[in-house]
């Protein structure tokens, strides 16, 4: 949840001595901004413990009277208790020693510190430390930084991101590739799941769903189910249109859990559905086994997935530990989804498909990190809510970048080499009235989650498309996505691009729900403050293996954004640079520096060759 983030300035240094112009710099591992010449502000998201500061501090400051003083600030919210330590790093320009103390910030109050200076030169680095994790946010200033004689000012200048470590590609057949695909890949109008969609290839898809597996007194068994799976590998397997499409397996939700006592009469999410056990669980594992046995020579399956288990769970959950729900919450449910479906699902995989990986499709945000064991590669979905009544770019789309940056998140924490592909809404067809996604809001949530850092897209489905809307809105997007491929499986260089939009500055980019459930009614979740940032505006830069460079810009604001100041750290950058998606779009640099308006949700993505 941290982003590590350096701000380079260069400063001016108003003091009673007369001292040259020097270089500063400041960096953090939150989220911050100068904001006048002499005050930094800095927002701690919800985290972890161990967030810092870091002033290094030009190398002429005077020892003075011997002191160093900083002003700490509260913007918002209202109240709220600092735990923090300053200090300095070398000990011949050191502070005296200070533990960490509990400091109470109101709203607009101003906090004066001083702290006595040791050895023999005047700190050339200060180091603001907080040791406690934070439950909800909080933004502070801290101005006015003085050590001995020395005021610290400095002019207004960039501010430029630490570098972010890139998540691991994907690997199929042994070698990296962008996933971009969708659940379902055949042809409408057509049931035969031994054809592919030419329009979907041509649109650069090269993964998709192939069926799930289910237990044989399963309802539709022969036709949907191993029988036709079976049949239907064996039939593409020497197919050139199947060649390098990724097909993904599902652990169907009969067989992952027992549906010995449901009367719900629902075939999906909602029936009531209870951990195997005993001959229930024992049928299962022989089920699964025969069926991965025979899939592991098929070598365009690239793992198994199933959808959504949090959901699966939850009937069966939600009635029988309704006490560990109320103290412990999605940690708990994580916890039985790892003991009820993935603590003998995975050693069957592991051992009788190597090499194959588990991608589940998991819904709730709040279970990403917990449920590690249950991954290699985490695919996260989101549908925003659109409805009819809503004009276009009326509808909560950045709830996709929120959505991604927790998953990244979660995922580079928890390392392992996993890996994030996400699902995007890629559907026309669901209920009555189903609005229709623009193709301005469909390049949004397909471009807003890899800004984010995942590294493949997998909408959500394809068999849900009208023929109208796979044909103008959803392989269009595709095409745009798969042209800028393999950027994305290039070198990450995002410390190298900022824009003066980096933060979030309205309140639906600042509040999230704690957790999206995905299913129609049973929604129970407060909007609470974000536990990973949605900027005004997201960027990345990526370097191809050929040298050339790609900077994606995506704004996540509903709202037009007149001027977007940017600036990129490389050399010999061109002079104009012409969007690949909106190519009536240009921009002039002159000193790795330029502008634009941003219209709502708009994506802009410029390739480039720099010296």
């Amino acid at each position: 949840m941290i982003s590590n983030r350096v701000f380079f300035f260069c400063a001016c240094i108003s003091a009673l001595l007369s001292l040259q112009a020097a270089d500063f710099t400041v960096s953090a591992n939150v989220a911050g901004r100068q904001v006048k010449e002499d005050s930094y502000q800095f927002t701690f998201s919800a985290t972890e413990a161990d967030t810092w500061i870091k002033f290094q501090l030009p190398a002429n400051c005077a020892w003075g009277t011997g002191q160093t003083e900083l002003s700490i600030t509260l913007l918002k919210p209202d109240a709220v208790t600092f735990r923090f330590t300053v200090k300095a790093i070398a000990p011949d320009n050191a502070l005296a020693k200070s533990d960490f103390a509990s400091l109470e910030l109101k709203k607009s109050e101003t906090h004066k510190l001083s702290y006595a200076q040791v050895g023999d030169k005047a700190p050339q680095e200060l180091c603001i430390l907080s040791d406690e994790a934070k439950k909800s946010p909080f933004t502070i200033e801290i101005s006015q930084i003085k050590v001995g004689d020395t005021q610290i000012q400095s002019s207004m200048a960039w501010v430029q991101n630490a570098a972010v470590t890139a998540l691991p590609p994907v690997l199929f057949k042994g070698k990296p590739f962008f996933p971009l695909g969708a659940y379902d890949y055949w042809p409408i109008g057509g049931a035969n799941k031994a054809r592919i969609d030419p329009e979907f290839l041509a649109a650069g898809g090269n993964i998709t769903d192939f069926g799930n597996l289910a237990m044989p007194n399963r309802a539709g068994y022969e036709k949907n189910a191993q029988p036709t799976i079976f049949a239907n590998l064996e039939k593409v397997k020497d197919d050139p249109q199947f060649e390098n499409v990724a097909l993904l397996i599902g652990l169907g939700m009969d067989l992952i859990m027992d549906n010995a006592e449901d009367t719900s009469g629902k075939p999906g999410h909602g029936a009531y559905m209870i951990p195997a056990t005993g001959e229930a669980l024992a049928a299962r594992r022989k089920v699964l086994t025969e069926a991965v046995q025979k899939i592991s020579a098929y070598e365009n399956v690239i793992g198994y997935t199933m959808d959504e288990p949090e959901n699966l769970i939850w009937p069966y959950y939600s009635a029988q530990r309704k006490k560990e729900w109320e103290l412990y919450k999605d940690q708990d449910l994580a916890t039985c989804m790892l003991e009820w479906i993935n603590s003998w699902t995975k050693p069957i995989i592991r051992e009788h498909h190597s090499g194959a990986q588990l991608m589940p499709i998991i819904a709730w945000w709040t279970t990403y990190k917990q449920t590690a064991d249950m991954y290699d590669v985490l695919i996260a979905n989101t549908y925003p809510g659109k409805t009819t009544s809503n004009a276009e770019f009326e509808a909560n789309l950045f709830t996709v970048s929120y959505d991604a940056a927790m998953q990244v998140a979660a995922v580079r924490a928890n390392g392992g080499g996993r890996s994030a592909i996400f699902m995007p809404p890629m559907f026309d067809i669901w209920s009555d009235n189903t609005p229709q996604y623009t193709i301005n809001e469909q390049l949004y949530v397909m471009f807003a989650p890899i800004a984010q850092g995942v590294m493949g897209i997998h909408g959500w489905r394809l068999q849900r498309c009208s023929a109208a809307y796979r044909k103008f809105v959803i392989y269009p997007a595709m095409k745009e996505v798969s042209l800028l491929s393999e950027f994305f499986l290039g070198e990450w260089h995002n410390e190298l691009l900022a824009s003066d939009h980096d933060d979030a500055t309205v309140e639906y980019l600042l509040k999230f729900k704690e957790r999206e459930r995905l299913v129609e009614g049973q929604e129970d979740a407060e909007s609470k403050k974000a536990l990973a940032l949605v900027p005004d505006v997201s960027h990345c830069l990526r370097r191809h293996a050929d040298g050339r460079y790609l900077m994606l810009i995506v704004n996540n604001r509903r709202e037009f954004l007149p001027e977007v100041r940017f600036k990129c750290w490389l050399d010999g950058l061109p002079r104009h640079m012409t969007c690949n998606i909106n190519r009536s779009r240009t921009v002039w640099l002159k000193n790795g520096e330029f502008k634009t308006g941003l219209k709502p949700f708009e994506v802009l993505a410029f390739v480039f060759n720099a010296k």
